[in-house]
């Protein structure tokens, strides 16, 4: 789980779902909240309007189509849902049923199984993501030592009640990420060297464009990762990790990602 800035999102629907807080709709969710939670008699329950095109595509977008908190790719068609962060079940006065910082795109497992767990590790918490981190041995989140118990118990909670952690995840993160370190280096180097080659040689000698060729296909294998959708909030922290000690790099997470058009599909 890595964090994702919806602070800085420019597209989140605010004024959809402001309207809809002011609607007859919070006001059913309200009663409809109340009743259970109180255990009297429900009302029908009410549309659940977060499940329109207009708020799914936008938290789709943020969370780059991939679970916040298992991480793996969930953009094709409907198989993918808005989760409540905090849940409708414990939400009396339905305050966050329309709540854009409430919403968190997640894989029908994680949501399932998470169901009114509360509270998680929050993916769009800086506060809460800085004490977690990849563990390159098995492909686990863990948490830092130095960890407040607060953020220790929302781990454990959403260690248990996801697939954070399970379901082969973990196994899938850790071949990831050792490929596309591999590639990463390659990049690299192919870059230096076809740099070089073009300061001696030129562009246009045949050394040049052999190291040009072998450094697009490197590129291609990293675009193609991309595509493919899964755990795209840790290939973008190892292509950050990667250029603050290589500043020679010569691609972002942001280009790559625009080259390989996956949020147009």
């Amino acid at each position: 789980m890595h964090f994702i800035d919806r602070e800085k999102f420019e597209e989140a629907p605010i004024s959809i779902l402001e309207e809809l807080k002011n609607s007859e709709l919070n006001k059913k969710w309200a009663a409809y909240n109340s009743a259970r939670i109180n255990n009297t008699k429900k009302p029908s329950r009410p549309e659940s309007a977060w499940r329109r095109d207009m708020i799914r595509n936008p938290l789709k977008k943020l969370f780059l189509k991939n679970c916040g908190y298992c991480g793996i790719h969930t953009g094709i068609g409907h198989d993918a849902e808005v989760d409540h962060f905090f849940p409708t079940s414990k939400d009396e006065t339905a305050k966050y049923v329309f709540e854009w910082t409430n919403y968190v795109w997640s894989c029908p497992s994680c949501n399932r199984q998470k169901s009114n767990s509360y509270p998680f590790l929050n993916p769009c918490s800086l506060e809460e993501m800085k004490y977690i981190y990849f563990n390159l041995t098995d492909g686990t989140y863990k948490y830092y030592r130095h960890a407040p118990d607060n953020i220790i118990s929302k781990y454990n909670l959403t260690d248990n009640k996801s697939k954070f952690n399970s379901h082969k995840r973990p196994e899938n993160r850790r071949l990831l990420y050792r490929e596309v370190q591999s590639v990463l280096k390659e990049i690299d180097r192919y870059y230096r060297l076809y740099k070089l080659e073009c300061k001696i040689h030129g562009a246009e000698s045949v050394e040049a464009k052999k190291k040009e060729e072998m450094l697009k296909s490197e590129k291609q294998y990293v675009i193609e990762r991309i595509d493919a959708g899964h755990f795209l909030f840790l290939i973008r922290f190892l292509i950050e990790k990667y250029t603050k000690n290589n500043k020679s790099f010569p691609y972002t997470f942001q280009e790559l990602l625009d080259e390989s058009k996956y949020l147009e599909k």
